[in-house]
């Protein structure tokens, strides 16, 4: 299978195409602000670690202000598929501690939160046996 390089944008591709490509820019962003918005709760703390993440992983703040605005409609759809676009199990094991991270900081269980975290063993493979 082929990575999408060039083509499109990662929020295009993130509307219903799940062709892999690198975990950069704006998948992470989608998949970031999916999680900081899915309880209606724009957490200043949870924001700056998303900030943080974004950047480390080359999304700039203008593409996660757009993300947070795209995925207010339908979080959960924009999270899985944006965890569809990330390959590269390196960026898979970091991101999945950023996102454990931004759903703890609150010190709430949230449900919808802990379902879309749910989400990563789904698609990543990854256990998230521990949430209830």
């Amino acid at each position: 299978m082929s990575s999408v390089t060039g083509s499109g944008s990662a929020a295009a591709r993130a509307e219903g195409a799940t062709e892999p490509v690198s975990c950069k820019g704006e998948s992470v962003a989608l998949l970031l602000a999916a999680l900081v918005a899915i309880d209606g709760i724009r957490d200043r703390d949870e924001l700056a670690v998303a900030y943080k993440a974004c950047e480390k992983f080359g999304a700039t703040a203008e593409e996660f202000r757009a993300a947070l605005e795209q995925v207010s409609a339908d979080p959960e759809r924009h999270f899985r598929n944006a965890l569809q676009l990330i390959t590269d199990p390196a960026e898979r094991e970091a991101l999945t501690s950023i996102l454990f991270e931004i759903a703890s900081i609150d010190e709430l269980s949230d449900r919808r939160e802990s379902e879309l975290l749910k989400t990563i063993q789904e698609v990543w493979g990854v256990s998230v046996s521990f949430l209830n």
